[in-house]
């Protein structure tokens, strides 16, 4: 079997294990480690099963023998989705490690860092555009935010190619509501953080 074979079984082991209670969801974890570690025995650099691995850290599923915190999950998390990315996980991987970044301290901060330079990386990305909106309300750069939204919003219409039209209309509508609620906060009806 191949690293991706193995990929795909751990993919499924997870969706089960995170709708899993009790000793079901801890047989499906040992279940979904041992699956990950197969497709990394088989190829060091798959990036699927790293990005699995991020994924099962913040589901819970896997829990950080250092300390079940927040923040120890995020950093846990965060380290396996940079691998990732380092393997070719693209612009999803580089998502992750953004959102994971954001719940840390400092976070709002740090994850601008990371946004200024994957908008460079990947200009046609509407994902990245959209969350550098929305970093940019919650630290008060409106004028930002409008243009990464209305940006957002203009690629997620000219269509992503992995996306189906509901899923098209699904990003679209999303891009759209963040900046209803950006018109709310320049009205100071909405807190930047709402």
């Amino acid at each position: 079997a191949t690293a991706l074979t193995f990929a795909d079984e751990a993919q499924r082991l997870l969706t089960q294990a995170d709708a899993a209670r009790g000793e079901a969801r801890q047989a499906l974890s040992t279940a979904f480690v041992n699956t990950v570690q197969e497709a990394l025995a088989s190829d060091p650099a798959c990036h699927a099963a790293h990005f699995l691995w991020g994924e099962a850290f913040l589901k819970r599923v896997v829990v950080s023998p250092a300390s079940n915190s927040n923040e120890e999950v995020y950093k846990s998390a965060i380290q396996h989705f940079r691998r990732a990315a380092g393997n070719g996980g693209g612009v999803k991987a580089h998502c992750f490690i953004s959102d994971g970044l954001a719940q840390l301290p400092n976070g709002l901060k740090n994850n601008r860092v990371v946004l200024d330079k994957l908008v460079v990386e990947y200009p046609g990305s509407p994902d990245i555009r959209l969350k550098l909106g929305i970093n940019a309300v919650q630290q008060g750069e409106l004028d930002l935010a409008e243009r990464e939204m209305k940006e957002a919003v203009r690629l997620f219409r000219s269509g992503v190619p992995s996306f189906d039209p509901a899923t098209q209309a699904l990003h679209v509508g999303n891009a759209l509501e963040n900046l209803c609620k950006l018109a709310f906060v320049r009205a100071g009806d909405l807190s930047a953080n709402g």
